[in-house]
């Protein structure tokens, strides 16, 4: 009786090779090319060797084909245009949300505009160095003592 599996690509079932038992994906071209690169991604992330090679083989062969890329953009005018559009949006998404302060928020604000004081609840030390617990009161007219000078 043959032993179907499901192909952790592709999702359809198939019987193994007799000589691979734990065989994880089918035969199809596209599924052993996800295969092997989930084993690449694995053996970079776990071994230094393999991965100090790969850096070497690829420097030898950017120096050997220095005009690879210019001539490649030459010949794909439509692809090369389409990933620059595609790369000002990721800058642009990156700059959105790269985070000066990591307790930062970076999300739009749903409050309303205008004018707030900050009154602290505690006066004591506070454990985290950060963080100031406030109520937040919005003022409807600015008294002078509440006044800071503009910088």
């Amino acid at each position: 009786m043959e032993e179907y599996k499901k192909c952790r690509y592709c999702g359809k079932r198939f019987v193994p090779h007799p000589a691979v038992p734990f065989q994880k994906y089918c035969s199809e071209p596209t599924c052993q090319k996800a295969r092997k690169r989930a084993w690449q991604k694995e053996k970079l992330a776990n071994d230094k060797d393999y991965k100090e090679n790969q850096k070497r083989s690829q420097k030898r062969w950017f120096s050997e084909n220095r005009g690879y890329w210019r001539s490649y953009r030459n010949r794909k005018p439509q692809y090369t245009r389409q990933n620059r559009v595609q790369q000002k949006k990721r800058n642009r998404e990156k700059r959105i949300s790269r985070i000066a302060k990591m307790d930062e928020l970076t999300h739009e604000c749903d409050c309303i505009r205008g004018d707030y004081k900050l009154i602290p609840l505690y006066k004591k030390k506070i454990a985290k160095m950060d963080e100031l617990i406030v109520r937040i009161k919005p003022i409807s007219r600015v008294s002078a003592d509440d006044q800071q000078p503009s910088p």
